[in-house]
């Protein structure tokens, strides 16, 4: 639960702990109570939530209380400046040595952090040799040996964890498991391990600097989603269908064809603390992006999907006297508790439908038994589409039942396996159909999470089946490759180093985009 940000908040959380939560034990401790609350989100008065281990390295922190915590000049966050005379990795070296009580050869002191250096250069495209600010990289190389090192602050190997899968997603090994935010059952360990890594990094870099780099790389979802909506938006508007579809086709070329130039890489005022945090935020925005489109072919897991509009509005037209109005395929008049009881009920007539839309007849016993995973799947689908969590509230059209009857049939009549990705636990194997067996919303005492991707697959493959019914195979094609193409361009854009970069890439892409609406 998010906690109310006010003057006693963090004296009250911290009589309770019985724990001072200004103190080293407290704000690197590898306790899971600590962890957990570290983790926890506060909510602002003014902008975003934040974590309450950001509200403390950030803002709540007193200058004395700092000079506490971060004591030594190698620390980041320190107010003392490291002296010129150690202000070198040999320097660094030595003290880690000493620190770890261990032997100190002169002679391979430079190669003490060659490992740690190569790491970070794969992350970044920079050596250490390369930051002209020797103090702030020291000083995050000197937080990094930590956290790989002290059990009063991490665990052992966490840093070479870190370093391996912070490495940037390629289309197969991309996870929806990874984000820091409200993360789920299956990424929550890792998830905040990378969270706290971004807001120790954090404390250094200037509030005006990290909020543009948070700015940026949380608006890529809202901006995509609003840059495909407004392109479909803009098909509609042609009076004939193959017009519309035109459009979206021509406008998957063009973005296609948009050509970043060679990304310039300079280290003349580029900080490492700087430079590893926006990497941890492109590290998860690249998840997001590729996962989606890794998930977009499975929507079309049955191909061939036949109108089947004259049957809908027979079916439909059977309502009249029922609910006392007339209804035609697209009114939205049923009531979602009542969908199991009118699947059964109307069997025949909702079999015919799936038979001809798909060329496959399900057994009664299978029918009856997919009636509660269809109303599940409407459940979940329809909930976060129309934004409401109250599935009370919901009603559905009879295209919508038959949409969902026939995601369902069809998944029972070819079982999927998804091979979900989630950091931290390797690849779990999980059968689509299996996730509509327990119920998402409205049962607080045992509430079900699901991987993203098979949710996200699950709502893909009833909007492929809702057009094919309805005739609009044709259209549901070009804008599954539209949205396609702006996730590959999306991820192209984030995957630059450099947030200038990044930005250029990005009002690139809407430049096109924009020119492509204005002439419709």
């Amino acid at each position: 639960m998010p906690i109310p940000l006010n003057a006693d908040t963090l004296n009250r959380v911290g009589e309770q702990l019985d724990i001072d939560l200004f103190t080293k034990q407290f704000i690197f401790g590898n306790d899971e109570r600590y962890r957990s609350l570290r983790s926890e989100t506060i909510l602002q008065s003014e902008g975003p939530s934040i974590s309450l281990l950001r509200l403390i390295l950030r803002e709540a922190m007193t200058p004395e209380k700092r000079r506490e915590v971060f004591a030594d000049p190698f620390d980041l966050g320190s107010s003392t400046d490291i002296p010129r005379s150690q202000c070198y990795l040999r320097a660094l070296a030595t003290k880690v040595r000493a620190e770890r009580k261990a032997g100190d050869d002169p002679e391979t002191r430079n190669n003490e952090f060659e490992h740690l250096g190569q790491a970070i250069k794969t992350l970044v495209g920079a050596r250490l040799s390369d930051y002209p600010d020797k103090q702030n990289t020291l000083r995050v190389v000197y937080l990094l040996e930590q956290l790989g090192r002290d059990p009063n602050k991490h665990l052992s190997g966490r840093r070479e964890r870190i370093f391996s899968l912070l490495r940037l997603p390629t289309l197969a090994s991309a996870s929806f498991e990874s984000r820091t935010e409200h993360p789920t059952l299956y990424s929550r360990s890792f998830s905040s391990t990378v969270a706290e890594l971004r807001d120790y990094l954090s404390i250094e870099i200037a509030t005006v600097v990290a909020d543009k780099i948070d700015s940026f790389y949380s608006s890529i979802p809202d901006w995509i989603d609003a840059a495909f909506s407004s392109l479909l938006a803009a098909s509609r508007g042609n009076i004939w269908r193959s017009e519309g579809i035109q459009f979206l086709r021509n406008a998957s070329r063009r973005i296609s064809e948009i050509d970043f130039p060679a990304e310039e890489k300079t280290h003349q005022e580029r900080r490492l603390d700087v430079d590893l945090y926006t990497h941890t935020h492109r590290w998860e925005s690249l998840n997001f992006l590729l996962s989606l489109h890794g998930v977009l072919p499975s929507s079309t897991k049955t191909s061939r999907v036949n109108n089947v509009l004259p049957l809908l509005n027979a079916a439909s037209a059977t309502f009249v006297s029922e609910l006392d109005q007339e209804i035609d395929f697209a009114t939205q008049a049923i009531e979602l508790r009542d969908v199991t009881s009118l699947l059964v009920e109307r069997r025949d007539a909702v079999m015919a439908m799936v038979e001809a839309a798909i060329g496959f007849r399900p057994s009664a016993a299978d029918f009856e038994q997919s009636a509660k995973e269809s109303v599940e799947l409407l459940s979940r689908t329809l909930a976060f589409s129309r934004g409401t969590l109250d599935t009370g509230m919901i009603k559905v059209s009879m295209t919508e039942v038959v949409a969902a009857a026939l995601s369902v049939l069809d998944e029972h009549r070819s079982p999927t396996k998804f091979l979900v990705r989630a950091y931290g636990k390797g690849t779990i194997s999980r059968s689509l159909s299996s996730t509509l067996k327990k119920r998402v919303l409205g049962d607080p005492d045992e509430p079900a999470e699901i991987p993203e991707a098979l949710s996200q697959a699950w709502s893909l493959r009833y909007e492929w089946m809702k057009a094919g019914i309805l005739g609009f195979s044709e259209r549901n094609e070009a804008k599954l490759d539209l949205q396609r193409v702006l996730l590959e361009k999306a991820a192209d854009c984030v995957s630059a180093v450099e947030l200038a970069s990044a930005i250029e890439r990005k009002e690139q892409i809407s430049n096109v985009i924009d020119d492509l609406l204005h002439k419709k």
